[in-house]
């Protein structure tokens, strides 16, 4: 009879969750360290090599100041951009292992709240989610179609690449796809920020991802989430819509968008010899960046958190749970608990 007991059976159930949530722990482990490794392995073959390889010629180009001449400006550009997207990398991986052991210990705990009783708030407008999707989609494209162009010559390389031609067409395609996005969601919420100044709401208050631009949301978006993060900063940074790693990335996307979409243009209507190669040279690094950047930092401390691992379902259906909000953003959180009623517990009331 005891074997049958509620206790027993209570018992076993939490034995079998405990071993589930162990077996994601090490799955969302494995999966963010073959990302992070793919990250780097970015890095490596397209940043770190060319920078110690740099012949002398080139060395001594740089450091013979010529800031008149465009050769100067690409062998110092060149040079520049593997330095930061090595810098930029490291800060990112080490911002994301930092989240994956803050949230080790609440592997599966959102997901499982998401499929129970969950309260669930509306983060993202359906508009952003489809502009997040297309957006992707078109990257992603732009993305592998240039690195299949910028190794043509390699011959492992073209036993999986498609002409070059084809190339040209998928990655003029995909740019268009994102770069296109990128201008419409600009001119929309460029006139949104006109028609909130016109009412005279702050802007910071209608759209609080610009909270970024100011010394103090910088501060704790860029230095205080990650010295916290690690283990050397005690008082938790606290943030209002979006977290330190959302304002930056959102930032850091709209900034490598416009080099890569201004460069891109212009190299599509005069070459890529245009100015000595200076714009090729800023198009490639960049995207280098980019790619770099978006495995190791959105992927990883997005979908491979283990409190959400495999997938954050936020980008399909928009929402999130209230604990989470109460967990990344307690600003926002006291709002909402005045906005929808939301009780200590997590309960809703309207």
């Amino acid at each position: 009879m005891l074997e049958h007991s509620p206790i027993r059976r209570r018992a076993r159930a939490r034995v079998r969750l405990v071993a589930s949530q162990r077996t994601m722990l090490v799955l969302a482990l494995i999966a963010t360290i073959i990302a992070l490794g793919l990250s780097w392995a970015i890095v490596y073959f397209f940043a770190y090599i060319p920078l110690v390889t740099i012949d002398i010629p080139n060395i001594d180009k740089i450091l013979s100041v010529d800031l008149k001449s465009t050769l100067w400006w690409r062998a110092f550009l060149h040079a520049a951009y593997d330095v930061i997207i090595i810098i930029v990398v490291a800060y990112i991986s080490i911002q994301s292992i930092g989240r994956f052991v803050h949230y080790a210990n609440k592997t599966g705990l959102w997901r499982q709240q998401r499929k129970g009783k969950g309260v669930l708030v509306k983060k993202f407008t359906v508009w952003q989610i489809v502009q997040h999707h297309l957006f992707i989609i078109g990257f992603i494209i732009a993305a592998f179609s240039g690195i299949l162009l910028y190794q043509n010559n390699n011959p492992y390389w073209k036993l999986i690449a498609p002409s070059r031609e084809t190339l040209i067409i998928l990655h003029l395609t995909g740019a268009a796809l994102f770069g296109g996005i990128a201008l419409l969601h600009a001119a929309y919420y460029g006139i949104q920020v006109i028609l909130a100044k016109a009412s005279g709401v702050p802007v910071k208050q209608a759209f609080p991802i610009t909270r970024f631009f100011s010394f103090r949301e910088w501060k704790k978006a860029v230095i205080d989430n990650v010295l916290w993060q690690i283990g050397l900063r005690k008082e938790k940074p606290l943030f209002y819509k979006y977290n330190g790693e959302q304002m930056l990335e959102y930032w850091l996307t709209a900034t490598g968008t416009i080099i890569i979409g201004s460069t891109g243009i212009i190299m599509a209507l005069y070459g890529p010899a245009v100015l000595d190669g200076i714009l090729w040279v800023i198009h490639v690094k960049e995207a280098v960046l980019a790619i770099s950047s978006i495995i190791a930092g959105h992927i990883t401390y997005v979908h491979l958190n283990p409190s959400m691992f495999p997938l954050d379902p936020s980008i399909f259906d928009g929402k999130v749970l209230v604990e989470r909000v109460k967990e990344e953003n307690p600003l926002w959180y006291e709002e909402l608990k005045k906005e929808v009623k939301i009780e200590e517990g997590g309960e809703s009331h309207g």
